[in-house]
């Protein structure tokens, strides 16, 4: 069962529906039924990976202790939050 109920050119859509509607995050999410947030983080993705970056995961990623280390460093040293450096990172 996938995680979202929307398909990667469904995000899309939505985000170009977003970006035209002049509405803040909060009302566009609201009255399409989305959570908190999830337009910037599907926005954000697709600018670092374009569609692919819309597209479910098929299976989950294994990180590396150095890199685990690399994001931890970045979060103690101010370089964004967890939310950001989880969209940076990838």
């Amino acid at each position: 069962m996938p995680r979202s109920k929307f398909n990667a050119i469904e995000k899309l859509a939505l985000i170009n529906e977003f970006e035209a509607s002049g509405l803040s995050n909060n009302a566009f999410e609201k009255a399409h039924g989305l959570g908190e947030k999830t337009v910037g983080r599907w926005q954000n993705r697709y600018q670092r990976d374009g569609l692919d970056g819309l597209r479910e995961a098929k299976k989950n990623h294994h990180y590396s202790s150095i890199f685990k280390l690399q994001v931890i460093h970045a979060f103690l040293n101010g370089e964004g939050s967890a939310q950001k450096l989880a969209t940076k990172y990838g």
